[in-house]
């Protein structure tokens, strides 16, 4: 009975016991409250926590993904472009070797045309040169001969017309030396008129003593040009030309040579003033300056080396009957100086 009592009392105790756990549970106590509380905040926080950095996560790795794709997107767009290009170079070069091929074939077979005509137009040619070829030398040695006549016919002329001259030069010498025909020689004397002429000069002029009137004339007399004497003489005049011009005076040289002559000999001296031709002896005649003269022990006839000085008026003031080549223009601008 004390036991029965005893186990009540424990089970009553439990009962106890249990009614004041289950007391406390639904009244917890203020601090475990407030633990629970913080708990609960905590963990509410961790979640958040949490969640945040998964969407944070989620949000790099799906920008991640997209910078991937735009990225392979970009990376295929170029590779494509690439491949677009190289095709189009490979086409342009294609295309451009093709062109190419077609202008050297083309050019071939235009030079291979060109070619063909040319040897056909040659032959022809070679052929109708073959042809003209002896027509021309037939023509060309017909000509020749006909040139040949010619000028062994104007050679045989110019020879006659020659001897000709010559001839009637030993004639005209003969009938001088006699004083026959072409007049007799006349002594000039100082004081006179000096005789007319009218000879045709080197430059082509006809030259007349009535023309020169108001001018001092030196007219000198020389037998031939380009000899060494007459060459010797006709510089000395050309170098002291500025002096004898100074005094008012006019040079002309007097020859038988022709006109043509006077100009290449008055050209290579080159000579400032004119020269007379006067063939057929009439002013050296008149002027006394034809007769006997001895060169080298032989004697012949033919132009006396003179000079005469005629003065304004047309009178003559000096003769120089012999002349010395070297020292002649020296004495002949002392007489123009005694002249003034």
């Amino acid at each position: 009975m004390a036991l029965k009592n005893e186990t009540n009392r424990t089970g009553s105790g439990r009962r106890t016991t249990r009614k004041k756990a289950g007391a406390a549970k639904k009244a917890p106590s203020k601090a475990t409250k407030k633990k629970a509380a913080t708990k609960k905040k905590a963990t509410k926080k961790k979640a958040a926590t949490k969640k945040k950095s998964a969407t944070k996560k989620k949000a790099a790795t799906k920008k991640k993904a997209a910078t991937k794709k735009k990225a392979a997107t970009k990376k295929k767009a170029a590779t494509k472009k690439k491949s677009v290009a190289e095709k189009a170079t490979r086409t342009k070069s294609a295309a451009k070797k093709k062109a190419a091929t077609q202008k050297k074939s083309s050019t071939k077979k235009k030079a291979s045309t060109k070619k063909k005509a040319t040897a056909k137009k040659k032959a022809s040619t070679k052929k109708s040169t073959v042809t003209n070829s002896s027509r021309k030398k037939a023509t060309k040695k017909k000509a020749t001969e006909t040139k040949a006549a010619k000028k062994k016919a104007t050679k045989k002329k110019a020879t006659q017309t020659k001897v000709a001259q010559r001839r009637k030069a030993a004639k005209d010498d003969a009938a001088l030396a006699a004083g026959a025909s072409v007049g007799a020689p006349a002594a000039l004397r100082e004081g006179e008129p000096a005789p007319d002429f009218n000879l045709p000069a080197d430059d082509g002029s006809t030259v007349r003593l009535s023309d020169l009137r108001g001018k001092n004339l030196v007219i000198y007399f020389y037998p031939k040009d380009n000899t060494p004497g007459c060459t010797v003489e006709a510089c000395g005049f050309r170098d002291h030309y500025p002096e004898i011009e100074a005094k008012d005076a006019v040079v002309l040289g007097v020859s038988r040579d022709s006109v043509r002559s006077h100009q290449g000999f008055k050209e290579k001296q080159s000579l400032p003033f004119p020269l007379l031709s006067d063939p057929e002896a009439e002013m050296i005649q008149a002027y006394g300056s034809w007769g006997e003269k001895k060169f080298m022990g032989r004697t012949s006839v033919g132009i006396l080396r003179t000079t005469v000085i005629v003065d304004k008026d047309g009178i003559v003031r000096k003769v120089f009957p012999k002349v010395s080549p070297k020292t002649h223009a020296d004495e002949v601008l002392q007489a123009l100086d005694e002249l003034s």
